[in-house]
């Protein structure tokens, strides 16, 4: 073979191999961060990029769809000296792909530390009673330090396993004038009550059948929360962005009952304020019966920007 040939065929060789490394793909959903001599130089967003080969190179590709972190459930006590489990799960996405790689050595490992110290401390803050809505109220802590590291937080789901001591308390709290709440409760739905004005043992247990469709409610939540958890596990790249709601729109679950949580306690026939739908409302108590903080409400209706409740 000639000389000159052989030269350009190693030379067209060569060039091949150097557009080839200089080419970079981002696909969607991925940023990829490039670094030139071992240091950060820039973000590379999807579509096609021209780099420097063997100057700089691919250090991390970060997905920027929704992602779904186990977070281990760890032994708290509360200001009473009861114990509690606190863990769950958190989803999160990066929206500062710079941040997120340069504020934290793993993201990923940093969220999940600050969702559990977070509920840990919000059990700590006061009685084990009140740590239900109070390791809800975490979650705004969790949004503002995430997003130091340019992550957006998009829902928390604590799994908060009170002990048995605790959980005989709350079933003392709650027998605690239920009857009277079962009595308002047939009296709303034009139920007859005995003679002594106490409900009949089959409207108690209507109320109970009630009363479960807020606990399969909440497991469904955290059903879907697992299967999301190990669908990101078994395909590290895959990740599916459940459909949300417009802004200001109540979003409509497929139980046949929507729930609410009570922010702050709402006498009959007043209004304050709920949260449902993953934000606050404005809500009126159509119920016979005060709505008590940190308690769950059936949601009747949405009446503009205020819902309309009834007590459990």
């Amino acid at each position: 073979m000639d000389t000159a040939l052989v030269a350009v065929v190693i030379l067209g060789a060569l060039a091949l191999f150097i557009v080839t490394r200089s080419v970079v793909i981002v696909p969607n959903e991925f940023a990829y961060v490039l670094e030139r001599f071992g240091r950060f130089d820039r973000v590379l967003q999807p579509g096609v990029h021209v780099t420097m080969p063997f100057i700089a190179r691919i250090s991390t590709r970060i997905p920027l769809a929704e992602q779904t972190l186990e977070v281990p459930a760890v032994t708290c006590t509360s200001q009473d000296g009861a114990s509690a489990t606190c863990g769950g799960f958190i989803v999160f996405r990066v929206v500062d792909p710079a941040a997120a790689i340069a504020q934290v050595t793993d993201f990923r490992s940093a969220v999940v530390q600050l969702t559990s110290s977070a509920w840990a401390n919000a059990v700590g803050t006061g009685a084990m009673l009140e740590s239900p809505l109070a390791v809800r109220d975490a979650e705004g802590h969790i949004r503002a330090a995430a997003a130091a590291w340019g992550l957006e937080i998009v829902r928390a789901l604590p799994l908060l396993k009170l002990s048995d001591e605790v959980m005989r308390q709350h079933e003392t709290l709650v027998s605690q004038g239920r009857d009277a709440q079962v009595a308002a409760w047939a009296t709303e739905r034009r139920q007859p009550l005995e003679p002594d004005g106490r409900p009949t043992p089959e409207q108690g247990k209507a109320f109970a059948e009630w009363l479960a469709l807020e606990v399969r409610a909440h497991s469904r939540e955290i059903e879907a929360a697992q299967r999301e958890y190990e669908a990101a596990n078994a395909k590290p790249e895959a990740f599916e962005t459940p459909a949300a709601s417009a802004p200001g729109q109540f979003a409509t679950a497929t139980a046949p009952v929507q729930f609410a949580t009570a922010r702050t306690s709402i006498a009959p026939g007043a209004l304050g304020t709920v949260e449902a739908g993953g934000r606050e409302w404005t809500a009126r108590n159509l119920s016979a019966v005060e709505i008590a903080r940190g308690f769950r409400c059936v949601v009747e209706r949405q009446d503009g920007e205020t819902l309309l409740v009834r007590g459990l």
